[in-house]
């Protein structure tokens, strides 16, 4: 399937994603704001590392579980494979990107060991891409799938099962 032009606002998103990148660099070398701790990190307390652990391998479960289940549809830039087909089982059933959901649970995981603001900061700007991506996917698939689509969508959330 031919590829579409890369959508006006995405490259603005990068730009922003890049300076984001370059400020956090230069707080971390010059200002204690980003850097301070909300907790103990889980060196210090060992339920924190318990918490991490648990959040990042639920994360990385969910996120492998998708990608057992979507196998041939799978891709990592957003494409329609020949013969793709709507996928409504699994995790799928409860998330419509289990895989981003999952990521961002290891991500979480690795915050919450870490414990210092700089790790929210990073994890939001994350957040943000996967949503932009997520957005690509989800105009893809109603244009591939006008019919089950927006059914599929009404019934399961995007990024946060139940949520958002």
């Amino acid at each position: 399937m031919e590829r579409k032009p890369v959508p006006w606002w995405r490259i603005p998103m990068l730009v922003v994603f890049i300076v984001i990148i370059v400020i956090l660099v230069i707080d971390k070398l010059t200002s204690k704001y980003l850097t301070a701790i909300l907790w103990r990190s889980a060196y210090k307390e060992p339920i924190v590392g318990i918490i991490a652990d648990a959040v990042a391998i639920a994360g990385f479960t969910i996120a492998l579980w998708a990608r057992i289940i979507l196998s041939k549809n799978w891709s990592a830039s957003v494409t329609v494979k020949e013969n793709h087909e709507l996928i409504k089982r699994g995790p799928y059933s409860f998330v419509r990107h289990p895989i981003y959901c999952g990521i961002f649970l290891m991500f979480l995981g690795a915050v919450i060991w870490y414990g210092r603001v700089v790790g929210f900061v990073l994890l939001a700007a994350f957040f943000i891409r996967f949503w932009f991506k997520a957005i690509d996917e989800e105009n893809l698939m109603m244009e591939h799938f006008p019919n089950d689509y927006p059914q599929y969508k009404k019934k399961v959330k995007a990024l946060i099962p139940f949520v958002i």
